[in-house]
């Protein structure tokens, strides 16, 4: 059985979430005539309604938090739990909506610090719990949508915003409902690790970089904890926010969710039982180090890849 979170980061199937604040922690956007314009409801639970007069016409990116959160606000280097409903300017329109039920995830968004990216702006303006309205100018609209994968695969090729419907000047109005916020990163305290294991070195976001020991391919699973988190403790069928990079043993070949942008939802239960033993008890925000091998099979040798997992959060 091949684990899923190995397929994961050789994948690097995550699309990439633009970002975007200031790095000192100021929000990026402020408030303005386009955004002040929304009647939005208030219910976050549900899928928001808006209405605004049309044409929507927004010079700027702009931003208002509809209903208050709880706790700290957003900053660059968090991962947030958003749902999402996004309206035409042009008509009011709402053209989609996710992440309020299972059939359309929620979407987890890493925050970035760049100034440039409204996605992230916009996610500044909040805190767990709150809903943010945020009227996006016809000059950002594609890549915000593309950012957050809110319109179909046809759609998220265009590269005009007129394609999608937007006369000059018009732009979209996007409603988020922050449900969580994550650590983008594992924060629990450096581990020292047994020779001959894989060395991992971290770059300031987090990313890990791996080395392969000069040994023969392994073939038992082992686990090291390489960060001891304080959090609470993953059971056998929990689902788990992680972020994940690998490395073959025999290669070096490496992939990464760091790579295409955002963490991942994985569920224990769907996992190699002999894996899920070795992660039941780990404490969240942990990063642990796995030997996964690879048992032979017809025309190829057995092989092993190494994984280190970031476990940001339980879901």
């Amino acid at each position: 059985m091949r684990s899923r979170l190995a397929v994961i980061a050789g994948l690097g199937c995550v699309a990439a979430a633009l970002a975007g604040c200031t790095a000192t922690g100021q929000m990026a956007l402020g408030s303005g005539p386009s955004v002040q314009a929304l009647t939005v409801s208030t219910d976050t639970t549900t899928e928001s309604t808006v209405s605004f007069p049309t044409p929507l016409l927004p010079s700027r990116a702009q931003c208002r938090e509809i209903v208050a959160g709880t706790g700290p606000r957003v900053q660059p280097g968090d991962v947030v739990e958003v749902a999402v409903s996004l309206y035409l300017g042009a008509t009011g329109e709402k053209l989609v909506s996710v992440g309020y039920d299972s059939s359309k995830p929620a979407k987890y968004v890493p925050v970035s610090a760049s100034a440039a990216d409204v996605v992230s702006a916009g996610l500044r303006c909040g805190s767990r719990g709150s809903r943010l309205a945020v009227a996006i100018p016809h000059s950002a609209s594609i890549a915000n949508v593309t950012a957050l994968g809110l319109i179909d695969s046809q759609k998220t090729r265009l590269t005009d915003p007129q394609q999608l419907g937007l006369g000059s000047g018009e732009g979209f109005v996007q409603v988020m409902d922050i449900k969580r916020v994550f650590p983008g990163k594992a924060t629990g305290a450096p581990q020292i690790t047994r020779d001959g294991f894989p060395a991992v070195a971290l770059a300031p976001n987090g990313t890990p970089g791996i080395t392969i020991p000069k040994k023969p391919t392994p073939t038992k699973m082992e686990l090291e904890i390489l960060k001891a988190g304080a959090g609470p403790v993953i059971g056998e069928k929990s689902t788990v926010l992680v972020h994940i990079a690998s490395a073959n043993w025999s290669t070096g070949a490496a992939n990464s969710t760091w790579q295409s942008g955002a963490p991942q939802p994985v569920s224990l239960a769907q996992e190699d039982p002999s894996l899920v033993k070795l992660l039941s008890g780990v404490k969240v925000g942990s990063q642990v180090g796995v030997i996964l091998p690879t048992p032979a099979s017809e025309g190829q040798a057995a092989d092993a890849s190494f994984l280190v997992i970031d476990i940001l959060g339980i879901l």
